[in-house]
């Protein structure tokens, strides 16, 4: 374990809500290049299964999927999981060094919010700026909650 560095498990907890996704591209769509393939939902089943990636340096992690709830016209698909926190328990620790940029990455192109997890519970909300983040200067293991919505 290096001194100046921190562990850090991020991006557990990948909740999905929403519907399938629209094949219209937005600016906002625009503006964040993908380093993902184009996945297209409609070919993939019900419920789809998009990756999430988490993306430091030039070094790729995927994501693991938390509960989620995916609608389809009159079809629903939830499911449930366990906490980030105890999804944490059985996962490996990404070291990550003070300061760095964290790049989150989801098939689609969804809206993302992220939260901070603490004591088996959400502990704060973490602003985003085109799907980046900056991690925290202090050495110590987090957890980070990443919730997808898709427009349509």
């Amino acid at each position: 374990m290096k001194v100046n560095s921190f562990f850090i498990v991020i991006i557990i907890g990948l909740l999905f809500f929403g519907v399938s996704c629209s094949k219209e591209e937005t600016k906002e769509t625009k503006e964040i290049q993908s380093f993902l393939p184009k996945y297209t939902f409609e070919k993939g089943g019900f419920p789809p299964s998009p990756l999430g990636f988490v993306k430091v340096d030039e070094t790729r992690i995927e994501m693991r999927r938390g509960g989620f709830r995916w609608e389809k016209g009159n079809m629903t698909s939830e499911t449930d999981a366990l906490a980030p926190t105890q999804i944490a328990e059985h996962f490996e620790a990404i070291e990550v060094k003070p300061n760095s940029e964290v790049h989150i990455e989801v098939e689609q192109n969804p809206k993302l919010s992220m939260y901070l997890w603490e004591d088996e519970e959400r502990a704060s909300s973490i602003q985003l700026n085109e799907n980046k983040m900056t991690m925290p200067t202090e050495e110590g293991r987090y957890i980070y909650e990443v919730r997808a919505v898709w427009e349509n």
